[in-house]
């Protein structure tokens, strides 16, 4: 486990609460580092949050990308208030039969003859003892 405080995994976390209808909860999650990173309170790291940073104030990687997660949660709040729509599938019956087809045929090519001389040890006693059993 870490000693640091993780920005864009924490704005990850809250949108999967928000897809999971926990909203008041994620905001709470997140307005941890909005007090942390962004408020005059905070560490001032404005728009070059860091990738992370520990009790001590020390940071690493300004400017990284995953405190951009913050949008996943803006993306779940949206598809919250949108109507749902049916999945439509975009490829039609006969190319999925087609496809099936050309996956068979490359299968079959791929398969090993089965051998009768390619026998592992434990099979090879195997077999004696059984045969020495019944004779």
């Amino acid at each position: 486990q870490s000693r640091e405080v993780w920005s864009g995994v924490t704005y990850g976390l809250a949108a999967t609460m928000i897809q999971e209808d926990m909203i008041d909860m994620a905001f709470q999650t997140a307005s941890g580092i909005y007090e942390a990173a962004w408020s005059e309170q905070g560490l001032g790291f404005s728009f070059q949050t860091p990738e992370g940073w520990n009790d001590n104030d020390e940071y690493r990687s300004l400017g990284y990308m995953r405190p951009l997660a913050i949008w996943a949660m803006q993306w779940a709040l949206s598809r919250r208030n949108s109507p749902r729509q049916e999945m439509k599938p975009e490829v039609s019956e006969v190319d999925l039969l087609r496809q099936h087809a050309g996956f068979t045929k490359v299968a079959r090519l791929l398969r090993l003859p089965e051998e009768e001389t390619a026998r592992s040890i434990f099979q090879v006693v195997f077999d004696y003892t059984c045969k020495r059993m019944w004779m």
